[in-house]
């Protein structure tokens, strides 16, 4: 039916028990079928022959753009096959592979290698997936090149302060990503410092989640730094701002013009690389900031 419906456009199928038949099956109805927007086919074991016939199926899709594979049983052969048909497919804009925690750091290096060919997908979902610091270190890699994802969700992988340092190292080269999730890994006190090293030469990033890192308590300042670096990127500064570098701006309406020639006099006193939670300080000191 679905090769000839030319109305549906979302179809849920979650939980359905499709084996590899089933989603061979779908694969040859997605090559002559033009109106499917949304297909999600969580929670069935489709496993990596299943899914290499629907990455073959993308390759000739011209509708399709959210595609969800949780819980399937994906391993690195189905990443593999899946980020081939990406180095071709046009249209796919959000991939969801959750919960295949078999993938692992060989089947995301091949996805990251096919976002560097991408120019379309904005949403990548490889949350307990398997992935440890080589694994995030080659997604880290792949957004120095690519300049359309806007959305990178690795929550649940086991990435540590190595693979949270190449994220943050690559933040300063991305200028399209703005949501990361890093949720429930062991980035620590580490990798947190070098995500904020990193945000601080960025510009778009808008949320960030660091929950259940090992980050130790005493550190709570880079949690309240990376507050105040994101706030100032989900907003739109005046040229003032720019003037301050990232400093003072969630407070700059608070600061009366006398007195922003000081403000600029402190600034420039610290060093190239300054502190933000130092230049925080200065100003709150000042008492130009109230109880944030």
């Amino acid at each position: 039916a679905l090769r000839q419906n030319e109305a549906l456009t979302e179809l849920d199928l979650s939980d359905c028990g499709i084996g590899t038949q089933g989603a061979m099956a779908l694969a040859d109805a997605l090559r002559d079928n033009t109106s499917l927007v949304e297909l999600r086919l969580d929670g069935n074991p489709i496993a990596d022959e299943g899914v290499t016939a629907l990455a073959d199926a993308l390759r000739d899709d011209a509708a399709l753009n959210m595609l969800s594979i949780n819980d399937s049983d994906v391993g690195a052969e189905g990443a593999k096959a899946l980020a081939d048909a990406l180095g071709e497919n046009t249209t796919l804009r959000h991939l969801t592979l959750v919960g295949n925690d078999v993938i692992g750091s060989d089947g995301v290096a091949a996805i990251a290698a096919a976002l560097c060919r991408n120019s379309t997908l904005i949403a990548l979902h490889l949350g307990s997936s398997g992935i440890v610091d080589t694994g995030a270190t080659a997604l880290a890699n792949a957004l120095h090149r690519n300049d359309t994802l806007l959305g990178l969700f690795l929550q649940g992988n086991r990435i540590g302060s190595h693979g949270a340092k190449a994220i943050g190292d690559a933040l300063p080269h991305n200028s399209a990503l703005n949501r990361v999730d890093l949720s429930d890994n062991n980035v620590g006190n580490e990798g947190a410092a070098a995500l904020v090293d990193g945000l601080r030469e960025n510009a778009t990033l808008r949320w960030l989640d660091l929950g259940n890192n090992d980050i130790d308590d005493d550190e709570e300042f880079l949690f309240h730094e990376i507050e105040l670096l994101l706030s100032i990127n989900d907003s739109e500064p005046p040229p003032l701002a720019f003037m301050v570098k990232k400093s003072v701006y969630p407070t700059i309406n608070k600061i009366p013009d006398s007195v922003m020639p000081s403000v600029l006099a402190r600034v420039g006193q610290l060093p190239a690389r300054f502190s933000l939670t130092t230049t925080y300080r200065i100003v709150k000191e000042m008492n130009w900031l109230k109880e944030t």
